[in-house]
């Protein structure tokens, strides 16, 4: 059964029943099982999606051994909450705001989706039930799709709160510097002080500047 296409207009949540839901949380945790580690089941993923995507390998931002950890303990904590979707929504809301500078594309993740499934189906062969393919199908589907609609959602905004947040920011500047002509540096310098301490609002809207649990190979890694 070919895999359906992304879902990039909305966020919605993932309702799989609990038989396919106990179908993939048992896939992967055979599949890491038999890679040995958490770690040896992101590489073996990762080289299969540098196969399939070389161009991949160079938006590596830490070693090829760290990035495979990362991935896959992401991943385990998103197979963990697959029987709440509301709280498997709020994870992939979350990967999608840690990922925003990530580039994430159709093709980059169809990529991702592809080197996962491949990777698990290989390594388990038969013994990976149907019922626990399909569903971690969906999952990657469900995880790709939201990440490129966040992305698409809430870049240009982001964007424009920067903006705004730079043109206020350089206008209190200037406003403060001709005050100061006019005022004592005792007075001029709490003022600054003052200013300096204001936070960027755009970093409060994109939770922090907290790297990925799952990496950056790809929009999904």
């Amino acid at each position: 059964m070919a895999p359906k296409e992304f879902q990039t207009q909305s966020l919605d949540k993932l309702e799989l029943e609990p038989v396919a839901v106990e179908a993939v949380q048992a896939v992967w945790r055979d599949f890491v099982a038999k890679a040995g580690s958490d770690e040896a089941a992101g590489k073996m993923v990762l080289s299969a999606l540098f196969d399939l995507d070389p161009d991949a390998k160079s938006h590596m931002t830490v070693p090829k051994s760290e990035m495979a950890l990362k991935f896959s303990e992401g991943m385990k904590v998103l197979v963990d909450v697959l029987g709440s979707p509301a709280e498997l929504r709020t994870q992939v809301d979350s990967l999608g705001f840690q990922l925003m500078g990530v580039e994430s594309t159709v093709k980059k993740l169809q990529f991702c989706r592809t080197a996962i499934l491949d990777t698990v189906i290989s390594l388990l062969g038969d013994d990976m039930s149907t019922a626990g393919k399909q569903g971690l199908t969906q999952l990657l589907t469900y995880i790709g799709g939201g990440l490129i609609y966040i992305r698409n959602t809430y870049a240009e905004r982001i964007q424009v709160i920067k903006e705004s947040w730079r043109i206020v920011r350089d206008s209190t500047s200037a406003g403060a510097g001709n005050a100061r002509q006019h005022e004592d540096d005792e007075a001029s310098a709490g003022f600054s002080g003052s200013f300096e301490a204001t936070q960027d609002p755009t970093q409060r809207a994109v939770g922090g500047s907290g790297g990925s649990r799952a990496g950056r190979g790809c929009g999904m890694l």
